[in-house]
């Protein structure tokens, strides 16, 4: 599986969801809001009742680790997860 997200900095995002890395098999796609504070960013997607709780570290300027910590129990994967996003530059 891979992902692009989008962040704007009025807080809303998008992302959209592979299922195959290369990127060619759109799995589905998803909207909503973020919003940090602290050491924590939440996930309020459209149409789930509940938001996404995640902790993140910056490890450069174009990178952040980021490990989930609540997720709505809707949601696919209910397993402890992490992952590292990297800036993609236009």
């Amino acid at each position: 599986m891979a992902w692009t997200m989008k962040r704007s900095s009025d807080g809303k995002f998008e992302i959209s969801f592979y299922k195959n890395p290369e990127k060619t098999q759109l799995l589905n796609e998803e909207r909503g809001q973020w919003e940090t504070k602290g050491d924590k960013i939440s996930l309020i997607t459209e149409g789930v009742p509940t938001s996404d709780l995640y902790t993140y570290t910056f490890i450069d300027n174009d990178t952040v680790h980021v490990s989930a910590v609540e997720r709505d129990p809707s949601a696919d994967c209910m397993a402890d997860y992490e992952f590292t996003d990297h800036r993609v530059k236009p």
